[in-house]
């Protein structure tokens, strides 16, 4: 029984519950909350529709991702049936590549349908529509659900129980989603700040960029085509405004060449660690577990 086998059984099971489908269901309208939402005439419109995929997917998926992942190895470990796959022949890399391949699968399908049904809701709205951009945009988005099922998978993989699970998922969905962007960001820089004085703008600049979400915007916006920015697509055009004042902080508006720290290149790199060393190190730990002690 290879990982394809795991995947398969994983994809199934996911694809047969309520949870995934609401999920679906929550991002198209989202979507479609998004885009009905008052423009400016001078908007372009393909932009508007793109955008509005930006915002629908960049905190659902983000946090949706994780949520439907973080029990899928601590649950099978509680109720014993980890020890039945165990005894089949495939290895614990394998049952783990299986979860996040099958689980990833599933979610992707959802995010197809939802982009699918959406692209026809925008060109039905505004008669127009950058079918490159949207092909890029929707392959970002599961590369996105990709790293969040990465991310589930390997806090499963390293807790002992649903609750010690659920209160890393909790620990990290407050950390970076939602509180990264504002005051933890900026209170790390500080902190770097006190042991390295002249850590200056840039320093803070590659900061925001290491949340996941902040490195999904910076992906579309550069999709887009408005502007390297965190921040979300409508933002950084109304502070490219001329006479527009603002707080937010674009690369362009701050350095006179853009830093090879703050490029789309390396923020897609730092999404795909993301993807990839939790789930390495949540590997090497769940080699070394011996599920046969009541003590694991």
């Amino acid at each position: 029984m290879s990982w394809r086998a795991v995947a398969r059984l994983e994809s199934e099971h996911l694809l047969q519950t309520k949870a995934l489908w609401l999920f679906g269901g929550l991002l198209l309208a989202n979507f479609t909350l998004q885009l009905t939402s008052p423009f400016p005439d001078q908007f372009n419109r393909s932009v508007i529709i793109l955008g509005s995929f930006q915002q629908a997917m960049v905190a659902l998926v983000g946090i949706g991702s994780v949520l439907l992942s973080f029990r899928s190895v601590v649950h099978e470990r509680e109720t014993g049936t980890l020890k039945t796959h165990l005894g089949l022949p495939h290895s614990r890399g394998e049952i783990l590549l299986g979860k996040v391949v099958g689980r990833a699968g599933a979610i992707a399908l959802v995010i197809g349908c939802v982009f699918l049904v959406g692209t026809g809701i925008g060109w039905y709205e505004y008669g127009n529509a950058d079918i490159v951009g949207l092909l890029a945009t929707g392959l970002l988005t599961v590369v996105y659900a990709l790293v969040g099922v990465s991310l589930g998978t390997a806090i499963s993989a390293v807790s002992q129980s649903e609750r010690t699970a659920t209160a890393i998922t909790v620990g990290y969905i407050m950390c970076f989603p939602i509180f990264w962007d504002g005051a933890i960001s900026l209170w790390v820089f500080h902190r770097i700040q006190t042991v390295f004085p002249s850590a200056g703008t840039e320093i803070y600049f590659v900061i925001k960029r290491l949340s996941p979400s902040n490195i999904y915007n910076v992906l579309t916006n550069t999709i887009t085509g408005v502007g390297n920015s965190t921040a979300p697509w409508m933002h950084v055009i109304f502070a490219k405004q001329p006479g527009v004042e603002t707080n937010l902080q674009l690369v362009s508006q701050t350095f006179s060449e853009t830093p090879l720290l703050l490029t789309p290149g390396t923020s897609l790199i730092v999404l795909c660690v993301w993807g990839v060393i939790p789930l390495g190190l949540a590997y090497s730990w769940f080699q070394r577990i011996d599920f046969g002690s009541t003590s694991q």
